[in-house]
């Protein structure tokens, strides 16, 4: 039985179980400066990724913060909802919405930090992929995946559920440490390497072999 996160294994607590996380196929050699003042998020439009949360987080960074912009990239179901709220709270100055593109990565390079505000998720792809790109990473400690891509305090943050005030305090520390960001980015670069495709390809054959033994 394979899973791709280890609490995940712990919560099916079968007897035969294996942890084997996702790849990451589109490896690029190119980081982020991380020196510009763009905070990026990526997803789908949708409750579980929970960017109303980023939108009132974001409602108190910009107090902080004000020459920093969040753009968020992604389709779905509540994108006009979203849309009208960032509105209502007059963010629409520093929120940019940007359709889903086959070409993220180059969001990734354009961007200095990603945020991640969902209420779930399986594993956390666009984590991998933002730290592929040298960008660390804010994001709630929800299950499952976040706290098996994140190493708190060395490529990002891993914030309690649902605390914005933290949140909002490490996103403030971050915009405002060139030399903290720059260390986080390259670390962010070292552990994307664990998810290389090569290197997960590994697990799956080990796997195989085991099983035909």
């Amino acid at each position: 039985f394979v899973v791709l996160t280890e609490k995940d294994r712990l919560a099916w607590a079968c007897v035969n179980s294996l942890t084997i996380p996702n790849s990451l196929p589109n490896y690029k050699s190119r980081c982020s400066s991380v020196m510009g003042k763009k905070a990026l998020a990526v997803g789908r439009l949708s409750y579980v990724k929970g960017f109303d949360r980023l939108v009132d987080i974001w409602e108190q960074i910009v107090t902080v913060c004000p020459d920093w912009i969040l753009e968020i990239v992604g389709d779905g179901e509540l994108k006009t909802s979203l849309i009208e709220y960032v509105e209502k709270k007059n963010l629409k100055d520093s929120i940019i919405f940007t359709p889903a593109t086959s070409d993220i990565y180059s969001k990734y390079q354009e961007a200095s930090m990603l945020l991640m505000t969902s209420r779930l998720e399986a594993f956390g792809m666009v984590l991998c992929e933002a730290q592929s790109c040298g960008l660390p990473c804010i994001a709630y400690d929800v299950p499952c995946g976040p706290a098996e891509i994140i190493k708190h305090n060395e490529n990002g943050f891993l914030i309690e559920n649902d605390n914005v005030k933290s949140f909002v305090d490490k996103f403030v520390l971050l915009a405002s440490d060139k030399t903290l960001r720059t260390r986080m980015s390259q670390s962010a670069k070292v552990n994307s390497t664990r998810f290389l495709e090569e290197n997960i390809m590994h697990e799956w054959e080990l796997l195989f072999s085991e099983l035909i033994a």
